[in-house]
């Protein structure tokens, strides 16, 4: 039976030093705030999902410790530390460890698509049966998701990546056309990284085109 790795990669929520571009226009606290909601978004997306149609476990990746009592509530959570280097080499080594641990496949995701629709996950999940490689896009460039089964030269896909451009994506879909193999797309999506992007996503939740905690959704309302 497949069971695939979920993976959460994040910035430990320090004031200063989350949604930078978002703290902008906010403020740091607020950014903070927000930050800590997203990934707590993200985490009970995964877990919920996980409980009702998988069996697997979710990797909480992050830069920096934090008490792995903060995520009690999730009773599948495994909180880890990022490696060092730059995000491609972070992300290899995080796959490279659940590999080693005998997961045949994982999907990683990020914290800056909250409300991301649970069907593209299962998606993700059940086209890893039979792909190698499926990848969701951002409209911003970069990719919100990626899934990747255990095969050679998958760490291939993480090497020479402009991290944090709008080339993510097409860079990315160049490797897996060097490795031959083929991709799942999923449906394109958007993070929220500006203020342009946190306007959207208040329109998306006050008329209920996303489903979101009921933490971030009262947060949100703030703002209304």
């Amino acid at each position: 039976m497949l069971k695939p790795a979920f993976l959460i990669f994040s910035r430990t929520p320090e004031l200063g030093k989350v949604k930078k571009r978002l703290a902008a226009d906010l403020g740091d606290r607020n950014a903070l705030e927000l930050h800590k909601l997203f990934l707590d978004d993200t985490l009970w997306r995964i877990c919920s999902l996980i409980d009702g149609k998988f069996q697997s476990s979710t990797y909480l990746y992050l830069t920096s410790r934090v008490e792995d009592h903060l995520y009690n509530a999730y009773k599948s959570v495994n909180v880890k530390l990022q490696s060092s280097g730059d995000l491609g080499q972070r992300l290899e080594a995080a796959t490279s460890e659940i590999f080693a641990l005998g997961h045949p496949c994982c999907v990683i995701v990020g914290t800056d698509s909250p409300g991301l629709p649970k069907n593209f996950l299962i998606e993700a999940v059940n086209a890893l049966k039979e792909k190698k490689i499926v990848i969701g896009g951002a409209e911003d460039g970069g990719y919100y998701l990626i899934g990747i089964s255990n095969f050679d030269g998958y760490k291939t896909l993480f090497s020479e990546i402009s991290w944090g451009s709008s080339t993510v994506f097409a860079e990315t879909m160049a490797k897996i056309a060097t490795l031959q193999v083929e991709a799942h797309l999923l449906p394109v999506w958007y993070d929220i990284d500006r203020l342009a992007d946190f306007k959207r996503f208040m329109d998306d939740i006050s008329k209920e085109r996303i489903e979101v905690t009921t933490a971030l959704k009262q947060e949100i309302e703030k703002y209304f």
